[in-house]
């Protein structure tokens, strides 16, 4: 089961003040401390980009949408949250106290893969992505802000691999050189941690070889895929938020 899903966490005692850019990390650490490890991590993101306020308040709900490509760990984290919501345990970030208050699977930002459905529609020759948080790779030991399509596809890619469902495709040598940029509306944001300018906003693919059976095909998956896997590096941390845009 490859899915995303909504969980509503409300602040109940406050510890330490928690700023809405170091939610995701916190939670992070939490999933550590409760029996998810660090190559599960690498599975899932994790991101506040549905909070708004720049501080975690008192008497308010925040949603955080967490996805993951790996079945194991999507069941793994839902049962942690899931004994909390029906038993009303509290559980610890960052030292604050609070409370599962709803855990949504099926909205805007909550949905399950379904290729099977999706492919019964007809396959496009473009498609949009919308980068809702600060997006950038990672090469080596390099940070790279790129809009190039090669970067997207690529990265898409290696994580469809290593997924849950990556081994049920014959996927064969894919020339990604044959994908350009159609439109794009994007912004530059700098990260710190990084020392990097990540693009945000979004950009329209357009496959120039409609011909190439295979590529067509994966093309179109990878858009899809990447709403769930997230795009580039960090998005365990909250970075490379996609969805993809029908």
């Amino acid at each position: 089961m490859i899915c995303s899903f909504v969980i509503n966490f409300k602040p109940l005692e406050f510890g330490n003040k928690i700023k809405k850019y170091s939610l995701d990390k916190d939670i992070e650490y939490f999933l550590l401390n409760n029996g998810i490890d660090k190559k599960q991590l690498k599975y899932i993101t994790i991101s506040n980009f549905l909070t708004k306020d720049r501080e975690i308040e008192e008497e308010k709900n925040y949603s955080i949408r967490f996805s993951s490509i790996d079945s194991k760990t999507t069941l793994e984290i839902l049962k942690i949250f899931f004994y909390k919501r029906l038993t009303n345990e509290t559980l610890k970030i960052s030292n604050t106290t609070f409370l599962v208050s709803n855990i949504y699977h099926n909205n805007k930002y909550s949905k399950q893969l379904d290729l099977e459905s999706f492919l019964e529609n007809p396959l496009k020759d473009e498609i949009t992505i919308k980068f809702l948080t600060p997006t950038f790779y990672k090469v080596g030991s390099i940070f790279i802000g790129t809009e190039d399509s090669r970067y997207f596809f690529k990265n898409i890619l290696t994580k469809f691999k290593r997924s849950s469902i990556g081994n049920q495709f014959n996927i064969g040598n894919l020339d990604f050189s044959k994908v350009e940029i159609k439109e794009k509306n994007i912004k530059k944001v700098y990260i710190k941690t990084f020392n990097i300018e990540a693009i945000q906003g979004e950009i329209t693919y357009k496959l120039v070889d409609n011909k190439d059976t295979k590529l067509k095909e994966m093309f179109n998956i990878l858009g899809y895929f990447s709403e769930f896997s997230g795009v580039g590096h960090g998005c365990n941390k909250g970075y490379g938020q996609a969805i993809y845009i029908i």
